[in-house]
């Protein structure tokens, strides 16, 4: 049998969507402004755009991440179901 996505799987990405647009946009914009008011062209309008686009690539990474349990902030994939005994939350090896 097969499962649909249901509506809060179109809501949340959709959002993601959204968002990814958006940072780009507001990027682009201010890089636009910054470039009429100092006169450099069209440079840092299109800095805007590829900083906006890698910021926003990191926001989608991190919701992706967050959305399948992972903890986005741990570089070296320690998560949930790591192997690591979860009352060792403190890093010491055992002993009172």
């Amino acid at each position: 049998m097969s499962q649909s996505k249901g509506p809060s799987d179109l809501v949340r990405y959709s959002h993601l969507g959204i968002q990814f647009a958006l940072i780009i946009l507001g990027s682009l914009w201010l890089g636009n402004r910054l470039d009429r008011k100092l006169g450099t062209g069209s440079f840092l309008a299109l800095a805007g755009m590829f900083l906006g686009a890698g910021i926003g690539f990191y926001v989608l990474y991190r919701e992706t991440q967050r959305s399948r349990g992972a903890d986005p902030g741990d570089s070296h994939g320690h998560g949930p179901g790591d192997g690591r005994d979860p009352r060792d939350s403190d890093g010491s090896r055992g002993g009172s």
